[in-house]
């Protein structure tokens, strides 16, 4: 949020407005199942490279949940300035893996130019139906959704701020929505 235009203070969580899958993507060639990631990683320890979005973002998120249930005890975490950045260590073969944004793999993995190993959601993604979910794995507690709020200014209850995908939008690129068209929706978007 941009603090000459509204304090973070100012503000109160409204509502859940989504929830993005991620995607557990490698390069085609070099894992083809998610059994072959998680014995490479068991075999090698610390010598895998996961690209991470930042340092407690949904991406890094999702891959230590998943880290933990599979019991994988170290992997190298590089973190870049975002998604997109993540992605190209991974299609360069500089990182291993990366937990991408269930729209940022779909046209990557249907073009062949990674393999999307398991969704990090509870259930499978609408968009890549046929890519199961970690539990399906049988990887226990592992699922987690990246999530997109909505704000409510306390002062002025006229004004809804939906949150920004962290580093997808530029700061120029904010999001404001008027109450009233919120009000349209019968239910906060939760899938």
């Amino acid at each position: 949020l941009n603090p000459d235009v509204l304090n973070p203070k100012d503000l109160q969580a409204v509502a859940t407005v989504a929830t993005i899958p991620t995607v557990l993507i490698t390069q085609p060639e070099k894992y083809k199942t998610i059994q072959e990631f998680v014995g490479a990683a068991k075999a090698n320890p610390g010598k895998l490279v996961c690209g991470g979005a930042g340092i407690g973002s949904a991406t890094h998120m999702a891959f230590e949940r998943f880290r933990f249930s599979a019991g994988i005890e170290q992997v190298l975490t590089v973190h870049t300035k975002g998604g997109g950045e993540a992605i190209t260590e991974v299609l360069s073969g500089r990182a291993d893996c990366y937990f991408a944004l269930v729209f940022q793999a779909k046209k990557m993995a249907d073009a062949g130019k990674v393999a999307a190993l398991a969704t990090s959601s509870p259930k499978r993604s609408n968009l890549m139906p046929d890519v199961p979910t970690l539990e399906e794995h049988g990887f226990q507690n592992a699922s987690y959704n990246f999530w997109v709020g909505g704000l409510e200014g306390i002062t002025n209850d006229s004004v809804l701020v939906v949150a920004e995908i962290p580093g997808f939008l530029p700061d120029t690129m904010k999001v404001y929505v008027r109450r009233p068209v919120f009000e349209l929706s019968s239910v906060p978007t939760t899938t």
